[in-house]
């Protein structure tokens, strides 16, 4: 999860926002352990994404360390239950309100398809790039 100066968050698999453009934009990374680590780790352990790291010369346990490095560990105390169709994605949601941010960024559909909650806008990574970060 990232968050701005004015607290726009990022989290789920839209991790190819690059380290560099957090740090420009002062977006701050929030992960809840090992909650979302762990999810993270499985969707860039993806085929789709062990290329591309390839491809820049990085590696999957080379992105997650660069990002706990970023992260700021955030305490769930309270657990929302949004998502009946895949309740993994309930810890996203609750890390977002738990960070108290203003959106969350993510390719997953289920998340994508609520559009937001208690007052979390939630955004594809084309979406934030355009709304968030291009303006």
């Amino acid at each position: 999860m990232i968050r701005t100066r004015s607290s726009p968050a990022f989290c789920g698999s839209a991790i190819h926002v690059r380290f560099s453009t957090w740090q420009k934009k002062a977006l701050s990374p929030f992960a809840p352990r090992p909650d979302l680590l762990n999810e993270l780790e499985k969707v860039l352990a993806r085929p789709k994404f062990t290329g591309r790291f390839a491809a820049v010369g990085t590696s999957v346990e080379e992105v997650l360390d660069r990002f706990i490095e970023l992260a700021e560990v955030v305490e769930v105390l309270e657990k929302v239950t949004v998502v009946t169709a895949d309740p993994d994605d309930d810890a996203v949601i609750s890390c977002a309100l738990a960070a108290g941010a203003d959106c969350i960024v993510s390719g997953d559909a289920h998340l994508l398809d609520l559009k937001s909650y208690g007052g979390v806008e939630i955004l594809s990574a084309a979406q934030f790039l355009d709304e968030k970060i291009n303006q």
